[in-house]
């Protein structure tokens, strides 16, 4: 077999793999007995049911009680991974689709037990949908679309919040570190440049 053509089969066979769950979150239609998440955040509650929930057969079968479970949760983007290991497979460089990424927390809030969420990798532009996880002690939003400091402000209130790392968003570009800090003082180790 000609050496093009294993890589181009190889990635035939391995792109419905990576992004074929991706596409089933964008087209998925809850039904109307499923656990508001599902209707919310389609992209969200599928990536919590296979990373979380995979025996799960769709996000309909998530029940408060599931998310009730929940105290950490990885949602960094895998998208540029996937990319990454498709262009080692066909020699073409390619680009992950846009929903592979989560643009949007909202739906979170299901999540009350919430300690850890990393959300890094992603496009998220505002924090609106996290100012309800009170027991949330952990968030790691680097290499987002953070941009002002009102997108930061819903998590003003979460006393129990410790560690959070900025990295890589463009509010480091706008706005001094320590007008930052003064926004989240319960923010004991905020991380906003790489060591």
């Amino acid at each position: 077999m000609n050496k093009r053509v294993v890589p181009l089969f190889i990635a035939f066979l391995v792109g419905p793999i990576a992004w074929g769950h991706l596409y089933a979150a964008v087209t998925h239609t809850p039904s109307s007995n499923a656990h508001p998440i599902c209707s919310l955040n389609a992209a969200l509650a599928e990536r919590l049911k296979a990373r979380v929930f995979p025996k799960k057969a769709t996000c309909e079968e998530l029940t408060q009680e599931d998310l009730d479970t929940v105290d950490r949760l990885d949602l960094a983007s895998f998208a540029d991974t996937a990319a990454s290991l498709l262009t080692f497979f066909t020699l073409i460089p390619l680009a992950p689709p846009s929903s592979a990424y989560l643009e949007s927390v909202q739906g979170l809030a299901y999540l009350p037990n919430l300690k850890y969420l990393d959300l890094s990798g992603n496009r998220i532009t505002s924090t609106e949908g996290l100012e309800n996880l009170s027991a949330l002690e952990t968030l790691d939003l680097s290499k987002n679309k953070i941009a002002t400091l009102d997108a930061l402000m819903p998590l003003h209130n979460l006393h129990l919040l410790k560690q959070m790392n900025l990295v890589g968003n463009p509010i480091l570009k706008k706005i001094a570190p320590e007008a930052i800090k003064e926004a989240l003082p319960g923010v004991h180790n905020l991380v906003l440049n790489r060591q």
